[in-house]
């Protein structure tokens, strides 16, 4: 039987429902607080209860599926392995359980439950620092855990520094050492741990226990807590053997039904084709999340993403399409199919009303920029055919007289060749302050 993303997630929190958590509804991807744009972790709506500032209504020991955006991974999108949008698998233990409870949970959980043979983990545990001493507890733990197993602990426990096995949320904040779980996925066993792709990570088990203030110096905090997160796609693209988390059965069912509003055939497609395929199902599928947070595309923080997101997604159709006939109508298309798959398990995007206000987001965006498109990307091609370099005032002029965004026209530029000026951006941002001075005069 394969590992369906439903499947994993219903047997995740199964598990952990068993073993006392609480199941409690994840957070929206908008963050509840200001210093990120989103939430990019689970443990972000829960940081109050975790700080030990009040106590959670559903109790100390938790478990959810989340949401999370993470922004610097965008133009990364197309690959194998990132999404704008992930879920993640968690759970917490809120001043209850520690060490000695979370790690053979969760190897109960990966070896029990999803089948993981016992003799292909290896974790890293933390190895210290000026400021804090190293972890002796875990290793302790995962070797009586492993032998408990029938495995030989040795070689499978790694220390490792702050860069590697200190968990943080941000700069400031809930912070404390980890372990990190990895599985070999070589052809033989590895008779040790090491940085090589070979071993993949599949969970992170914090050990939050300290607040780092804002000049640095950390706090002990008065209750230890233990917050867990595991990528729900990596893990599913894990368990089926897939090379891509675009194998995956909800990913791949979104690929498929992309391609067919876009009028494309996946198996004719070259490298660039099934890349400007994935990025535009990925940011759809991101923008429903988005604009089902309640946030509308404009010119700064999260809706400067939202916009970013729905006009890549116009212009990866257009490469796709090689025309941009229709090319609005057929977006939103493309939109209510991936409604249509994501609404089986996200409410509030779903078909009908319950996801209406995100689809109509998408749908006026994709329709206003879609006039705009074909403009710029004309312009910028009769540049590139006179010679011209891309630079900031380029970028500029796009953005000004023809409402091309610069972060497409820099993107275009790169893939039709043009040479580009180095700190080009500069530039151009000189000149959109000049602009606004002009303005406010």
């Amino acid at each position: 039987m394969s590992w369906t993303i439903e499947r994993i997630e219903q047997v995740f929190l199964g598990y952990m429902e068993e073993h006392g958590h609480a199941i409690i509804e994840g957070h929206s991807v908008r963050s509840p607080t200001d210093d990120v744009l989103f939430t990019t972790a689970g443990m972000h709506p829960l940081v109050p209860y975790l700080h030990g500032d009040e106590a959670h209504p559903a109790g100390k020991r938790l478990t959810d599926v989340q949401r999370c955006v993470r922004t610097t991974d965008i133009d990364e999108v197309g690959d194998d392995t990132h999404l704008t949008v992930f879920e993640m698998l968690g759970n917490w233990s809120i001043g209850d359980y520690f060490k000695e409870t979370s790690i053979p949970q969760s190897f109960g959980l990966l070896t029990g439950e999803f089948g993981i043979d016992p003799h292909s983990l290896y974790v890293t545990v933390f190895a210290g620092d000026d400021e804090v001493p190293a972890d002796d507890e875990a290793p302790i733990i995962w070797e009586r855990t492993f032998r408990e197993a029938g495995v030989d602990p040795t070689g499978r426990i790694n220390p490792l520094g702050a860069d590697d096995n200190w968990w943080s949320n941000g700069p400031v904040g809930l912070c404390g050492p980890d372990t990190e779980i990895f599985v070999h996925v070589g052809d033989n066993e590895a008779p040790a741990f090491a940085d090589i792709p070979e071993f993949v990570e599949i969970w992170n088990n914090v050990f939050m226990s300290y607040d780092r203030a804002e000049d640095g110096s950390l706090t002990v905090l008065d209750q230890r807590n233990v917050d867990t997160g595991m990528g729900l796609e990596r893990l599913a693209m894990f368990l089926n053997d897939h090379t891509s988390v675009w194998e995956t059965d909800e990913l791949a069912l979104l690929l498929s039904e992309v391609a067919s509003a876009l009028a494309v055939d996946q198996s004719s497609l070259d490298e660039d084709g099934i890349r400007s395929l994935r990025i535009v199902t990925d940011h759809l599928r991101a923008g429903l999340a988005i604009a089902a947070a309640g946030i509308y595309p404009s010119a700064s923080r999260q809706g400067y993403v939202l916009r970013k997101l729905i006009r890549r997604a116009v212009r990866h159709a257009e490469l796709l399409r090689g025309t941009d006939e229709n090319l609005a109508d057929v977006l939103i298309e493309c939109t209510q199919r991936v409604s249509s798959v994501m609404g089986q398990r996200w409410p509030d995007v779903a078909p009908g009303e319950g996801g209406a206000a995100a689809r109509e987001t998408i749908e006026k965006e994709t329709r206003k920029f879609s006039r705009t498109l074909r403009r710029g990307v004309d312009h910028l091609t009769q540049e590139a055919e006179q010679g011209t370099v891309f630079d900031g005032d380029l970028a500029f002029t796009l953005a000004d007289t023809l409402g091309y965004p610069v972060e497409l026209s820099a993107e275009e530029a790169t893939r039709i060749g043009m040479s580009i000026v180095p700190g080009w951006e500069k530039r151009y941002l000189e000149l959109r302050e000049e602009q606004r001075a002009r303005s406010r005069s």
